[in-house]
């Protein structure tokens, strides 16, 4: 598994790839690819760079909050099916 089981680990994943992409410094790959998501949403970076607000901030649909971890997940979940044409097809269907 990528990042565990515990919420707060793969938040501060995030955190901390944000963090070294700011601050130019080598980035693993997968670093690198939270990080280049990261950089696609400039409405989560004020709050990716307080680290406590960022774990223990809960979201909560039922006041109109959307999940920015969640959604970042999803990004990297479908260039991940993208990069291994899985399920079989996908790559071509994007494409169209």
């Amino acid at each position: 598994m990528l990042f565990g089981q515990n919420r707060d680990e793969l938040r501060r994943f995030y955190v901390e790839s944000w963090r070294k992409f700011r601050d130019k410094a080598p980035l693993q790959p997968l670093e690198a690819l939270v990080s280049e998501i990261i950089a696609q949403h400039p409405e989560y970076h004020p709050m990716l760079e307080i680290e406590e607000q960022a774990v223990s901030r809960e979201f909560s649909p039922e006041t109109g909050q959307s999940n920015p971890f969640l959604h970042m997940g999803m990004h990297i979940g479908i260039r991940e099916q993208l990069a291994t044409n899985r399920p079989p097809g996908i790559a071509t269907t994007y494409e169209v």
